[in-house]
């Protein structure tokens, strides 16, 4: 789960997200009274910050973010397999090439028909034009049908999974194609077509083309958060590191290191579709805009940051013994389980919110009581979990996914900072949505929110932060 917040409401942008005090006046001649000239300075300082956050926020940090990020995953694939990095060696591989574009077109192929077979729906919060996006509820037997597809294949080509390892750069760049091109197609049909409150007019189309522009796009009856992160980037993630530790095993045999890895990831996977439909109600897909971030973020950077552990030790093959495989497995599931009873933690508060008697760690659980408004200017009653897992730390789900991360990066510890890229760009990415997840409770809930962390001070790890 993402956040404290018990359902997901946008914000009302009508209203302030603060509230100012006005601060004591006294009778002393006026001497703490603050005078035009000051009030004057003051309101010049703030605004020309104001000015300058809103041009890094809207106009440098798209177009630097697009340009790194795009260039960066051409710089794993070298990295990974130890090549220069050079624009003689990268700008051929920039189209792709038979064999990435034939695995690019099934697998897309694969994924929107698990789109389109017939199963239950799940749904996500409303919207604040009072749409509810519908979903796939079949995540379960999705990964477990394309892991069995991928072992099929496997058994009839049997050097299919070194084929992936060897064409990921060509492979990263027909991906990059594709995601362009679906940006590009979601940026135009949201400015011709935009969503009731779309701020278009407002903001510059470089943000614009960054963030998405419509809340929940749709194509031809597929949700695009739902194809571009669980049909496409995260079993793309599963299938590539399945390719590389079958091509570990040809080509050095069974190591301890790369099969811990491996493994504890396929853990993680496996747990994300079981708990798909809780995914739906999260910040990331309520909140984000099918963009550049999201869509490019899940096309492309997951297949290549994501998998880059194991990429990595195809070919440098860890020398860690099976008692220290065995310690490190151990740390990775306890994390996993962990993870995974804070996130159940909230659900089942969530179902039993009327229940008075309901218990966590054998106690009656204690909240505290919240009030939010919702942009129709309807009030409801809210709770906030302080017991439990979530009276330790506020964003305890992200501290054990980090340590899960940390687990499966630990085998390749002898290559420096290689298998540690992934855990790193986690430990910004997670610390970032801390501070983000908290601006939008804040907003929400305004003081009861306030009051939740003052009662649960720390963010991920007690007594240090």
């Amino acid at each position: 789960m993402e956040s404290q917040a018990e359902e997901v409401v946008q914000p009302d942008k009508d209203k302030p997200s603060s509230v100012l005090l006005e601060s004591e006046s006294t009778t002393n001649n006026g001497k703490n009274k603050p005078t035009l000239s000051q009030e004057s300075g003051a309101n010049k300082k703030t605004g020309i910050l104001d000015k300058a956050y809103k041009i890094l926020h809207y106009h440098v940090v798209p177009v630097v973010f697009i340009l790194f990020f795009t260039s960066s995953v051409q710089i794993l694939a070298s990295l990974g397999r130890d090549e220069p990095i050079s624009l003689k060696l990268v700008l051929p591989r920039l189209y792709g090439d038979l064999h990435s574009w034939t695995i690019v077109a099934v697998f897309t192929i694969w994924a929107i028909f698990w789109l389109k077979v017939p199963s239950s729906k799940t749904y996500g919060p409303e919207t604040f034009h009072g749409a509810i996006p519908e979903y796939q509820d079949n995540g379960v037997l999705f990964f477990i049908a394309s892991v069995l597809a991928f072992l099929g294949v496997q058994l009839y080509y049997t050097q299919v999974s070194t084929l992936l390892f060897w064409n990921m750069p060509w492979l990263l760049s027909s991906l990059n194609i594709v995601a362009f091109v679906l940006c590009f197609f979601l940026f135009v049909d949201g400015i011709m077509k935009p969503d009731s409150r779309t701020d278009i007019n407002d903001l510059p189309y470089a943000f614009l083309f960054y963030r998405g522009v419509n809340l929940h796009a749709n194509i031809c009856g597929v949700d695009i958060k739902q194809l571009a992160v669980s049909r496409m980037g995260l079993i793309g993630w599963q299938l590539l590191i399945q390719a590389f530790f079958v091509a570990s095993i040809y080509n050095y045999g069974f190591n301890h290191g790369v099969a811990v890895c491996f493994l504890l990831q396929v853990v993680y996977i496996a747990k994300f579709y079981w708990w798909e439909s809780g995914y739906f109600w999260t910040l990331d897909i309520a909140f984000d805009h099918p963009g550049y971030y999201l869509c490019w973020g899940g096309l492309v950077f997951v297949p290549a940051m994501y998998t880059y552990p194991s990429y990595y030790l195809v070919l440098h093959q860890p020398t860690i013994d099976i008692l220290m495989s065995i310690v490190i497995a151990i740390i990775g599931l306890f994390a996993v389980a962990m993870n995974f009873r804070v996130d159940y933690e909230k659900q089942a508060f969530q179902k039993n919110r009327h229940n008075e008697n309901f218990q966590l760690w054998g106690k009656r659980v204690q909240y505290i009581p919240a009030t939010y408004t919702d942009s129709a200017g309807t009030v409801h009653q809210s709770k906030l979990l302080i017991s439990g897992c979530w009276g330790v730390a506020r964003h305890l789900n992200y501290t054990f996914e980090l340590l899960l991360a940390l687990s499966w990066s630990l085998p390749g510890y002898q290559f420096g900072i290689h298998t540690f890229l992934y855990f790193i760009f986690l430990l910004i990415l997670l610390v970032q949505r801390c501070f983000r997840d908290e601006k939008k409770c804040f907003e929400k809930y305004g003081s009861a929110y306030k009051e939740y962390c003052d009662k649960v001070p720390f963010r991920l790890i007690p007594y240090v932060f």
